[in-house]
C-alpha cells in the first residue's frame, strides 16, 4: 500500500471493490454455490444485510488504506488486532 501512497485513498478502494466481485463469482462458480447466490440476492433482507457488511467492510478497508498511506501502519495494525479483543 505504501507504494500506491500517490494514488487517492477512494481510488484504491474502488480498485479492491470493482476487483473483489468477479474473483468472488469465479470462487462461487468452482465450489458450485450459485445456487445460494441466487437465493440470497431474492430476499431484500438478505440483501439488506449484505448492503450494510458492504458498508463496514469499505469503511474498514477505507481507514486501513488511508492510515497506510499517512504513515500510521503501525497504529492500523494496533487498531486491527486490538479491536477484536474488545
Amino acid at each position: 500500500m505504501k507504494a500506491l501512497a500517490h494514488i487517492p485513498t477512494l481510488e484504491v478502494l474502488a480498485h479492491r471493490v470493482i476487483w473483489s466481485v468477479p474473483i468472488a463469482l469465479v470462487i462461487l462458480a468452482a465450489l458450485g454455490r450459485t445456487a445460494d447466490l441466487m437465493v440470497a440476492l431474492r430476499s431484500p433482507r438478505m440483501l439488506g444485510m449484505a448492503a450494510i457488511t458492504a458498508g463496514l467492510i469499505s469503511v474498514n478497508w477505507g481507514i486501513d488504506i488511508w492510515s497506510i498511506q499517512t504513515g500510521h501502519a503501525l497504529e492500523a495494525a494496533l487498531g486491527c488486532y486490538i479491536n477484536p479483543l474488545f
